[in-house]
Parts: C-alpha cells; sequence; structure tokens
C-alpha cells in the first residue's frame, strides 16, 4: 500500500467513527415508465443488472441520472455525457462490455441505427501487415468502436426510440 492509499484509507476510517452510512441502491420505481415510449425503469434496471453481472453491484448507475428525463433528447444527453463516459471509465474503455451493457452487442439483435457504440473498423492480420509491415503477435484481431454518430454530433432528434427500447427489450426478429 503506497502513501496516498494509507492516507486515503485513514480519512476513510476517521469519517466512517464520526458518521453513520447509509447505503442508497438504485431505486427504478420512482422513474417514469413512459417517455415517448421508453420505459426509464425498465432501462435502468437491465443495464444494472448487466454491470452487477459484468462488475458488481457497487457500480451500479444510480436512479439520479434518469429522475429529470422528461423527453427522448434529454435521455441522448445524458447518455452522451454521463452514462457512457461512466461506462468507459468503469470497463476501462473495453467496449466490448460497454456494448454488451447497451445491448449493441451483435448477438443482441440490435440493427446498427439503433445501436449507442457502433465497431467503425475490424482489423484482422492481412490489415495488420499492411499497417505496420510485421505481424504484431498480441494484435491478431482489433477492433475500434465510437458512439453512433447522431449521439455524439447531438443530433438527437434522428437517433430512434428503439435504441433505448431495444437495450431492455431484445428486437424482434422481422
Amino acid at each position: 500500500m503506497n502513501t496516498a492509499d494509507r492516507s486515503i484509507a485513514l480519512i476513510d476510517t476517521a469519517l466512517r467513527r464520526r458518521f453513520e452510512f447509509k447505503e442508497m441502491i438504485p431505486n427504478s420505481t420512482i422513474l417514469s415508465d413512459n417517455i415517448e415510449g421508453i420505459n426509464l425503469q425498465k432501462l435502468l434496471e437491465t443495464i444494472n443488472e448487466r454491470i452487477t453481472f459484468l462488475l458488481d453491484r457497487d457500480h451500479t448507475i444510480g436512479h439520479a441520472y434518469l429522475i429529470e428525463i422528461k423527453s427522448k433528447n434529454a435521455l441522448c444527453n445524458v447518455f452522451r455525457n454521463q452514462v457512457i463516459p461512466l461506462l468507459q471509465e468503469y470497463f476501462y474503455t473495453d467496449w466490448r462490455k460497454i456494448q454488451l451493457v447497451l445491448g449493441d452487442n451483435d448477438e443482441w439483435g440490435k440493427s446498427p441505427e439503433d445501436k449507442l457504440v457502433l465497431v467503425t473498423k475490424h482489423y484482422n492480420g492481412t490489415e495488420e501487415k499492411i499497417l505496420f509491415g510485421v505481424d504484431l503477435d498480441d494484435y491478431e484481431e482489433q477492433e475500434i468502436y465510437e458512439l453512433n454518430p447522431l449521439i455524439s454530433n447531438g443530433q438527437f432528434d434522428n437517433f430512434p426510440i428503439s435504441g433505448f427500447v431495444h437495450i431492455y427489450e431484445r428486437p424482434s426478429k422481422g
């Protein structure tokens, strides 16, 4: 344990001796079940169940992120500026896991326009050799991810409602 860790541990111990701490778990029941057809309760519950599975329950997303949401555009803004950056921090930019949390993995069946996180480039061994001139042992297959341009560019009106609905409700095979 380094000096900084020890200092934080001492502060934590001192605070816990002097104050009472009450756990506040996310409460989805206080959220709307219909914002332009999006059920915020199910959305938060599904995301948190996936986070709990992949990490632990201490990393769940609190209801405060969604409590003021009154429109799909406001939800897009919260996802772009708060939820997705938080997931990036939680998963150390492991975009594959972020896709799993958001139901953006191909196995879930979302259409590309419904995905919040997209694979924009897939490198295989041949492309690797062209790019670097050598075969890099640690990089057989690489994928490059980015936010859906409609989200990252703030074109929220054009992002489909189904992009959020299909986080908690698996798309039907048409």
